[in-house]
């Protein structure tokens, strides 16, 4: 009986369904005796009632449960308003994707070469000027990977806020987000994807955490135009992500490069060759999900001829790999993962660079090249001379109001002075503003 008895426990426990109330406890082999000779052995009665559930402890627990619940789905009407968040399984991927398929994929066909720490200025002139793909090993030289695992982020971050999926109106406790990590049935779940995950606070210390530790690889540091400017467009991240889930088909914003510095779990990467208008669908491969792209797409591709087919990477912990600005690239998590990863502006691309960011951030544009005018004049000049008549009036009128602006501050800086003071030094001292911030 009592063999019996943990045979019905083991049952019932992985239903979801265990009863640890008394009554269970004796038919799983734990006897009334045993329960009532605690108080012999040292353990108080009053203890031993303590530890077994009560009604008081059911409602706790169906409480939180019912918090978590509302939380999840507040989240997903935000990160996807037209979805009902009941629908996220629909296609049921979660039993149609064999995640261990798809990792015996990766390792058959991920040939490329692992770089060992190198040098910077090679590096920066081979890969980064040359546009050419690259995975390092121990980039992060500083980095303990084994510090930034789900295990220890979640025991000094368990309460505090993360935004999910690049969304700060959707945000979720790093606890309540590993629950749901750990038994999402989603189709294409949902990841942290934070750009602010340095000013996240510790719970114990009431300080900032380990987070704040990060730093940029050396063979990147430095290397963003970008950071001229105070305020700019969302650049670095920490990704915490269910399996499953990943980034689709895309390229980086804003003519950018980009490094992805895996810390815990295992990745699967496909970059698509230079030209890849001529061979694939981009209009409808980038609004796939990732594990459908590979499935569907990733798997056929990998038999085209070499020029067609793509660059299959099988990311690995300690692992970073650098995507030239203009690569296509998708991104399928095939465990619970951690990483780093960063957007920037290398003045190689310069070119590239201005003709997009005009375009399509101007107002960030205008700053960009205020801030060029001051501290970088060779390619302030090189813009106007890049630029096409249209984009040109429209820097030749930024030069004009960023002009004004210094005659403005140079007025008051008269008019405040002292007898005696040189005008000229007054600006000189005020140069790190010049009506930058007014603008």
């Amino acid at each position: 009986g009592r063999k019996e008895g943990r045979k019905e426990g083991k049952r019932r426990e992985r239903e979801g369904g265990l009863d640890t109330s008394v009554a269970a406890l004796v038919s799983a082999g734990v006897g009334e005796m045993a329960l009532a000779g605690c108080g012999a052995m040292g353990v108080p009665e009053e203890t031993v009632a303590e530890n077994l559930p009560t009604a008081e402890n059911d409602d706790e627990t169906w409480e939180e449960e019912k918090r978590f619940r509302t939380e999840l789905e507040k989240v997903k009407r935000i990160a996807n308003p037209k979805q009902d968040p009941a629908s996220w399984s629909i296609k049921g991927l979660a039993t149609k994707v064999d995640l261990k398929a798809l990792i015996r994929f990766g390792q058959t066909n991920d040939t490329m070469p692992r770089l060992v720490s190198p040098e910077t200025t090679p590096f920066r002139k081979h890969y980064i000027s040359g546009r050419k793909l690259a995975v390092i090993k121990n980039a992060h030289r500083k980095l303990n990977p084994a510090r930034y695992q789900i295990a220890a982020l979640v025991e000094e971050f368990r309460n505090e806020y993360f935004c999910l999926d690049d969304n700060h109106d959707a945000m979720l406790q790093f606890g309540d987000f590993v629950q749901y990590m750990k038994n999402t049935q989603d189709d294409d779940p949902l990841m942290i994807f934070d750009c602010d995950f340095e000013n996240r606070y510790s719970v114990a210390h009431k300080r900032k955490g380990r987070l704040s530790e990060y730093a940029v690889p050396d063979i990147f540091a430095g290397d963003s135009l970008f950071s001229l400017v105070e305020c700019r467009p969302p650049w670095r991240w920490l990704i915490v992500a269910p399996k499953r889930s990943g980034t689709e088909m895309h390229v980086d914003p804003l003519g950018t490069c980009a490094w992805n510095t895996l810390l815990e779990g295992l990745k699967l990467w496909a970059i698509l060759p230079v030209e890849a208008g001529k061979h694939y669908n981009l209009e409808s491969e980038c609004n796939m999900w990732a594990a459908l792209w590979f499935i569907e797409v990733g798997m056929a591709a990998a038999k085209l001829p070499e020029d067609n087919r793509p660059t299959f990477v099988l990311q690995r912990p300690g692992e970073t790999i650098f995507v030239p600005a203009g690569r296509y690239h998708v991104v399928l998590n095939l465990t619970d993962t951690v990483a780093i990863t960063e957007n920037f502006a290398s003045e190689f691309h310069f070119d590239d660079i201005l003709r997009v960011t005009v375009k399509k951030e101007p107002e960030f544009c205008e700053k960009f090249f205020q801030r060029l005018r001051e501290e970088r004049n060779d390619l302030a000049e090189r813009a106007m001379d890049l630029c096409s008549k249209e984009s040109k009036h429209i820097l030749q009128k930024w030069a004009k109001a960023n002009l004004d602006c210094k005659k403005d501050l140079c007025h008051t800086a008269d008019v405040k002075s002292t007898p005696g003071i040189n005008r000229q030094a007054t600006v000189d001292d005020d140069s790190e503003d010049s009506g930058f911030d007014l603008l």
